[in-house]
């Protein structure tokens, strides 16, 4: 397989996971954000309708926590994905510089997914859905961490993706 053609085959393998991973973070962070509303509502029937803000403000951070931990997970598959594709290429002959094609597959869809999510975030005033549109932050840097963790030492991409890959 030459450059450009493993190139293009990111290329396509990128533009169809930008269409898809929004729907796959929203439902990989669902978790959390119904962590989120079951946590207020429960406490929404007490002798008081009103949360006090810190006790808010918590759960909203574990809430952010689990969706960051659940779509860090799925992303991350992804991303195991396009490096192990890539190193398979390369010992099949191909030039090191398709890393920073890789490198842009991996990240591209995230970064749109991220933008796409703060985009929603202004028009839809979900509190409970507002941890796991941030956790899409978090989730891209992760991504970007665990591209160069994941080409450097590829034991961990084997072990935590092994049925996968």
């Amino acid at each position: 397989m030459s450059f450009l053609s493993y190139t293009g085959y990111l290329f396509l393998i990128t533009l169809l996971f930008t269409f898809v991973s929004y729907f796959v973070l929203v439902i990989a962070s669902a978790p959390g954000a119904f962590l989120y509303t079951a946590i207020t509502d429960i406490h929404k029937t007490d002798r008081f309708d009103v949360l006090e803000p810190q006790k808010l403000k918590k759960r909203w951070y574990l809430c952010l926590f689990v969706s960051f931990i659940c779509q860090t997970f799925v992303y991350l598959i992804y991303v195991a994905f396009i490096v192990d594709r890539t190193s398979y290429n390369i010992s099949n002959g191909l030039s090191l510089f398709v890393w920073i094609p890789a490198f842009i597959a991996a990240i591209l869809p995230i970064f749109i997914t991220m933008i796409r999510f703060q985009g929603s975030k202004k028009t839809d005033y979900r509190e409970s859905m507002s941890s796991s549109m941030d956790a899409a932050i978090f989730t891209f840097v992760v991504a970007i961490l665990g591209f160069f963790v994941f080409v450097i030492v590829p034991e961990i991409m084997y072990k935590m993706y092994s049925w996968i890959l």
